[in-house]
């Protein structure tokens, strides 16, 4: 065999040294290849797991409608925007058997005035989580007009020369004429959304069960309602305007608890708070037919006390003992306590009624001085007590006696005037004593219930007997007795059809009766 020529050697060697370079880039090529498939099955296999672990939906539409001004009573408690809404939104885990933890996310009406969202989370055993967010608006009506500016506050005025234009009427038709041509020339309203209320409300409440067969409790509520709703206005008994009460209420209230079950015993204690604020404290409006103000015709504005803040404090107890298989008893009791603030306004908004006029009062009723007393606070206690007993000794009857105990204590206050203005326009030297529209009460209510099954006839017979006794203090009637017995036939013909067949009759007995003079001599 000849030797290989010079001129073929060298390529020869350039492709064997090509080769060797190509193979550990092919070996490269192939890891990379390989790194970028495991990746990609992991990548598959974890959205695999993902639409394994969780699950949502979403629902969406689109809306249109021609006149919205003209569907109050449709959208009086819902909101329908045009355009695309989303109706639903629901985003949670799906629960399995080795899972500790779980979620839930849910909304309605998102984005929009009536719109929802709960979700709730917790352990399984250890704690649950659940929390509520709610819209509800409130519409009154559409399309409205009014004279009054500021509205949505506690001042509603109306431009000086409708009123003195109002005022210089010379008769009624005059007057009517001349408000009609003021009420096309003043201002529309934007529609719906100008008369509405729009309330939030949320709710949250979470549960321990770490140390049980003790578990701990808590629910806090919360709601704000903003905007405003019809009321009226007087100036007399016969002059009366519709006006717009400005709304700005926030409530709050929360539970606390600690229970205990296990066995036949179980027992819980609470304490409650709620409270309630008004941002307004009262509304003063103008009158539309006077400017000035007069001893005779009337004030140019009129004034009310709108709702007051309060707060409620509760205690409570609560427990339950199953004496036997098909005996048991249980009771509660609890102990609230209540207390309302406001402060106190004028005798009247007439600057007219002063002390120098014949048959005045003794000071300037429209000053807040002459009151003496500028804040007013409000108390009562009250109590419950329950006690209930029920025992099924043997299969077709069944007896729940009950009985129950109430007592209000009203503390509030006496206040002591020299008299009052009625009307805006007069002075009274009557009723020196204003006193609390309440009064001290106990309530006793006891009973007996039986239940007879009868299985042949697929009824069932229920016999009963209440006594009910209520004390009074400071009242006409002081002691009312009740009695009352009853009789009712339950039966079921079919699964979708029943009927109650009852008969019930009562006697009352009133005593201790105090004629209305005296009883009002003792408030």
């Amino acid at each position: 065999m000849s030797a290989m020529s010079p001129h073929f050697r060298l390529p020869a060697l350039l492709l064997v040294a090509l080769c060797a370079l190509a193979l550990p880039a092919r070996a490269q090529d192939d890891e990379t290849k390989d790194e970028k498939s495991k990746d990609e099955e992991a990548e598959v296999r974890s959205g695999q797991g993902l639409l394994e672990d969780y699950e949502g939906e979403v629902t969406g539409r689109g809306l249109w409608y021609s006149n919205r001004e003209k569907a109050g009573r449709y959208l009086e408690y819902r909101d329908l925007p045009r355009g695309g809404v989303l109706d639903l939104f629901r985003f949670q885990n799906r629960r399995k058997v080795d899972d500790l933890y779980y979620f839930k996310a849910e909304g309605r009406d998102v984005s929009q005035e009536d719109q929802r969202v709960d979700l709730s989370a917790g352990r399984y055993g250890m704690f649950d989580l659940n929390v509520r967010w709610d819209r509800i608006p409130h519409r009154f009506g559409n399309d409205a007009i009014t004279l009054y500016r500021g509205i949505g506050t506690g001042r509603l005025t109306i431009d000086d020369t409708v009123q003195q234009d109002l005022q210089a009427a010379t008769n009624a038709n005059n007057q009517a004429f001349r408000l009609g041509r003021h009420l096309d020339e003043s201002q529309h309203l934007r529609g719906l959304d100008d008369v509405m209320l729009q309330r939030e409300q949320v709710h949250g409440d979470m549960k321990w069960y770490w140390w049980d067969p003790l578990r701990l409790s808590l629910d806090v509520d919360f709601e704000r309602r903003d905007g405003v709703r019809p009321t009226f206005g007087s100036f007399g008994f016969a002059n009366t305007v519709q006006i717009l009460e400005p709304i700005d209420y926030q409530t709050f209230g929360t539970r606390a608890a600690v229970s205990y079950a296990q066995g036949p015993v179980d027992a819980e204690g609470w304490y409650r708070l709620q409270t309630f604020n008004n941002g307004e404290e009262s509304l003063t409006w103008d009158n539309p037919f006077r400017l000035t103000d007069s001893a005779t015709l009337g004030p140019a504005t009129g004034r009310m006390a709108l709702d007051a803040d309060n707060q409620m404090h509760e205690l409570g107890l609560k427990s339950g003992y199953q004496i036997a298989e098909r005996t048991r008893v249980s009771g509660n009791a609890s102990w609230a306590f209540t207390r309302s603030s406001t402060d106190l306004q004028p005798y009247t908004s007439n600057t007219a009624l002063v002390r120098t006029r014949t048959l005045s009062p003794p000071f300037d009723a429209f000053d807040p001085a002459a009151l003496g007393q500028h804040q007013f606070t409000g108390k009562k206690f009250t109590q419950n007590y329950d006690l209930n007993f029920t025992t099924r000794p043997w299969d077709p009857v069944e007896f729940k006696a009950y009985d129950r105990y109430q007592v209000v204590n009203d503390l509030r206050e006496t206040i002591a005037f020299p008299g009052h203005v009625r009307t805006d326009s007069t002075w009274l030297n009557a009723a020196p004593t204003i006193a609390p529209e309440s009064y001290d009460r106990s309530k006793a209510v006891g009973g007996l219930k039986t239940t007879v099954h009868l299985p042949w006839i697929l009824s069932r017979l229920k016999p009963g007997y209440e006594f009910e006794a209520i004390f009074r203090d400071g009242r006409q009637v002081e002691t009312t007795y009740e009695h009352e017995s009853s009789l009712d036939l339950e039966t079921d013909w079919l699964d979708w059809l029943s009927t109650d067949v009852g008969f019930a009759y009562g006697h009352r007995d009133a005593r201790d009766f105090t004629p209305p003079e005296a009883a009002e001599a003792l408030r």
